[in-house]
């Protein structure tokens, strides 16, 4: 089973970052499932007519969480991690999972973006690690995402306290100049994949050099 977990930031073209997802599938025999962050709904529209099953959850202005699925989608979940109020619009963070099936039994798979990690966020920040203990499955779980986060102990800490596992250890996000798609070389790990005790042995997570499209790299897991 193949999963790959990206934010798509920045990409104002849906059709183009649409066309390199399709080229992802197409480059690495297939995949299963597409975890998105900040998947625009001109973006769910075009993997739809594509034939992609679609869980789609807005967050923030017309951005949201998804999962892709070339199968059905089962046990689908939604989670509100936080929620507040912000020039007379909601800005929510929240958490999806899917069931999905590997070696003839269930797995769920997981997905999130949580909030920027900066001073006036830590009470909503808080918060979201709450949650996350709270809700997160103690067994047969891939959990990923933009935890926006390079120190411990916010969010990483909490989800390696469950007992889930770090598959990812790179840089996945390179900051962009205003407006641009030009990188500058600062580079930061904000996007982590998690594996639970009972799998986190056949999981593998490699970080893919993606240039042009996003200022986050994807990441492509394969469950052996």
């Amino acid at each position: 089973m193949r999963i790959l977990y990206w934010n798509t930031c920045i990409t104002t073209d849906p059709q183009a970052l649409f066309d390199r997802l399709s080229l992802f599938h197409q480059l690495y025999g297939g995949i299963d499932y597409f975890c998105l962050n900040e998947a625009t709904p001109q973006l769910v529209e075009l993997m739809r007519g594509a034939g992609w099953r679609i869980f789609h959850v807005d967050n923030t202005d017309v951005k949201g969480v998804a999962i892709a699925s070339r199968h059905p989608l089962r046990q689908k979940r939604s989670y509100l991690l936080s929620s507040v109020s912000r020039q007379g619009r909601q800005d929510k963070n929240h958490l999806l999972m899917v069931e999905a099936y590997w070696r003839n039994k269930p797995v769920t798979i997981a997905t999130t973006h949580l909030t920027y990690l900066r001073f006036k966020e830590i009470r909503r920040r808080r918060q979201e690690r709450k949650e996350l203990v709270r809700i997160l499955p103690r067994n047969r779980t891939v959990f990923g995402g933009d935890l926006n986060t390079i120190v411990i102990p916010f969010a990483k800490w909490d989800v390696e306290q469950l007992g889930y596992q770090n598959k990812v250890k790179g840089k996945t996000w390179c900051w962009h100049l205003k407006n641009t798609l030009r990188r500058i070389p600062v580079k930061l790990q904000l996007d982590y994949v998690f594996a639970t005790h009972d799998i986190r042995d056949v999981v593998e997570a490699k970080i893919l050099k993606e240039q042009g499209i996003s200022d986050h790299f994807p990441i492509l897991v394969t469950l052996y």
